[in-house]
């Protein structure tokens, strides 16, 4: 049975620089992951991780957006969008739903915010990496459009949206003009 989205969920970004007027942030996704039960602390941070980890991991991150799930007054997911900037920006994604909300449709409903958020932002490629084991986050993101990539490692999954580097380096070597020659010595050379 496929899961449905509640009517009452809300999806709010909290920028993550410069909101004074969300400036707990942090606070409220340390709680959200101390909440997560031992399978989707598993599945969110690809092993096993103590409640210090997570501590530590909330003071540290660095997304330049979180996304948060409400049902009512209730907090029930986050998602994190990371971007790597450059002339080619590359983004993750990151996301947990608390064990009693799950399979509602939440995860999916984060899951198309954040791509919407990376795609804002010009990202050319989108990845996300999972456990093998983790079939909710499989689905979501075959139903996004993304292409899974076997990992060197056994049990994880790398899947991308986007074009990859490689891509735009070839289409751009293929498209670039040929050097034209130059007669003599380079100008910096003593000739």
């Amino acid at each position: 049975m496929p899961a449905q989205t509640l009517p009452d969920l809300t999806l709010s970004t909290l920028p993550t620089s410069s909101c004074p007027e969300r400036a707990d942030w942090r606070d409220r996704l340390r709680d959200h992951l101390l909440r997560l039960g031992p399978d989707t602390r598993l599945n969110r941070f690809l092993g096993w991780t103590s409640d210090a980890a997570i501590a530590k991991y909330a003071a540290r991150t660095a997304p330049v957006a979180l996304i948060e799930a409400r049902v009512g007054d209730h907090l029930c997911g986050m998602a994190e969008l990371h971007v790597r900037p450059g002339p080619w920006p590359v983004a993750e994604i990151a996301l947990s739903v608390e064990d009693a909300w799950h399979r509602r449709g939440i995860g999916a409903a984060l899951f198309a915010s954040a791509v919407r958020a990376a795609r804002t932002r010009d990202v050319r490629e989108i990845w996300v990496f999972y456990l093998k084991s983790n079939l909710a986050i499989r689905k979501i993101s075959e139903r996004a459009g993304f292409t899974r990539i076997e990992d060197a490692d056994p049990a994880m999954v790398s899947a991308h949206l986007g074009r990859s580097l490689a891509e735009d380096e070839a289409a751009a070597w293929n498209t670039a003009p040929l050097p034209v020659p130059v007669k003599g010595p380079p100008a910096n050379l003593p000739g």
